[in-house]
């Protein structure tokens, strides 16, 4: 979980009161705290504070203290059943992943669960003044608070202890004003309180949309578009098989195109942008762009000289190498998507090695097959030609 780096500022957070209920909302990420004038004059009994966030997020965090490291943190994910919240009570110690604390006594409250579009947890703390590590006084004016989530796949998981991503998409701290939270006697202070706006659900549904979205293109491209059009070219034969060859590398970068341009919607919205999966995408769709060009230049080389050149090999091993690459680079984007209980990486897998496979197979039966018709070469070269494609 990425705590670190704490600027003492609040950008991108926006504060409101209500019913002794101080609200900060970090994007579409909200965190609300409300102290008990009991609470606050003695500093040891029970506060609440409630962490509302769309569904669509793989884990959100909240955080006691300036910095990971010392904090008290409390991570609310999706339960097994999809229905109802886990809120885990961890500990930071340096910049490793928080480790679960079974000391913080955490009672979930009424309101609680995952509800339409959101996920929510109203959250009664009995011991929220000290822990080990830290502490804060709820008597002051004020005390630094963190945050930080990581949008995707859902953790779905009763365990307290689930694994998390290490790094999320936003964090950061802020002071909290007390004054604002300090008051209330309600036991749910939460339940008169609204949760979310519908615009920041929209928003939301409109991410995890263009994320389904582009997973599934980029998928289709790389996984089944790109190498069936390299394994046609190999071991089929019949006229026009160039242009169906050709046909299907055309088809499968448009569907390419498209998936890339919400990638990086995505990665700039999420600030992954820097991260490995979207680099490497960013670097297939420059090199995908030559290919036709470099496609063009093989087929008119061959005609000339009926027989591999530096534009063939250029073009083969550009192909070559994508169609691998892209596959790999998939299963890296269900990573960085947090697909931890591998709802998708099975499936995936599943294909991107039948299909890899099969493609490899390809290429080296095709090679072979080239190699025993070399000495025909100049008599055949429309057959050569299909065979030294991409």
């Amino acid at each position: 979980m990425a705590f670190r780096g704490f600027a003492l500022a609040t950008i991108g957070l926006v504060a409101t009161a209500h019913a002794q209920v101080s609200t900060q909302c970090q994007g579409d990420v909200c965190y609300s705290l409300s102290i008990p004038q009991t609470s606050s004059s003695s500093n040891s009994r029970d506060i609440y504070f409630r962490i509302a966030a769309p569904k669509d997020y793989q884990w959100v965090a909240l955080g006691q203290g300036s910095e990971m490291d010392g904090a008290q943190m409390f991570v609310m994910y999706q339960s097994a059943n999809g229905q109802n919240v886990t809120v885990s009570p961890r500990n930071g110690e340096g910049h490793n992943t928080p480790e679960y604390n079974g000391n913080s006594q955490l009672t979930l409250l009424e309101g609680s669960g995952v509800l339409a579009d959101k996920m929510v947890a109203n959250v009664r703390c009995s011991n929220c003044s000290s822990w080990r590590g830290g502490n804060m006084d709820f008597s002051s004016s004020a005390a630094s608070w963190i945050y930080a989530n990581k949008f995707g796949y859902p953790i779905q998981s009763d365990d307290l202890n689930a694994g998390i991503q290490q790094h999320g998409n936003a964090y950061g701290t802020w002071s909290w004003d007390f004054a604002t939270a300090r008051g209330s006697n309600s036991v749910n202070p939460f339940l008169e309180t609204s949760v979310i706006t519908p615009s920041i659900i929209n928003k939301s549904k409109s991410r995890n949309t263009v994320l389904v979205a582009h997973g599934g293109m980029a998928s289709l491209a790389f996984l089944v578009v790109f190498p069936i059009g390299g394994i046609l070219v190999r071991v089929a034969n019949f006229s026009g098989l160039v242009w169906v060859h050709a046909g299907l590398q055309m088809l499968a970068w448009l569907i390419y195109l498209v998936a890339f341009g919400m990638g990086v919607w995505l990665a700039t919205n999420t600030d992954d942008i820097k991260k490995a999966h979207p680099v490497i995408g960013i670097a297939l769709f420059l090199v995908l762009l030559v290919q036709p060009a470099l496609g063009w230049m093989h087929h008119k080389m061959f005609n000339e000289k009926r027989t591999r050149t530096a534009w063939s090999w250029t073009h083969i091993g550009i192909g070559r190498l994508a169609i691998l690459v892209g596959m790999i680079n998939g299963g890296l984007g269900l990573q960085l998507a947090g697909d931890t209980e591998k709802k998708h990486v099975v499936p995936y897998a599943i294909v991107a090695v039948v299909f890899g496979l099969a493609y490899i197979g390809a290429i080296v039966w095709g090679e072979l097959k080239r190699r025993r018709n070399r000495p025909n070469e100049q008599y055949k070269l429309q057959g050569d030609e299909l065979h030294s494609m991409n």
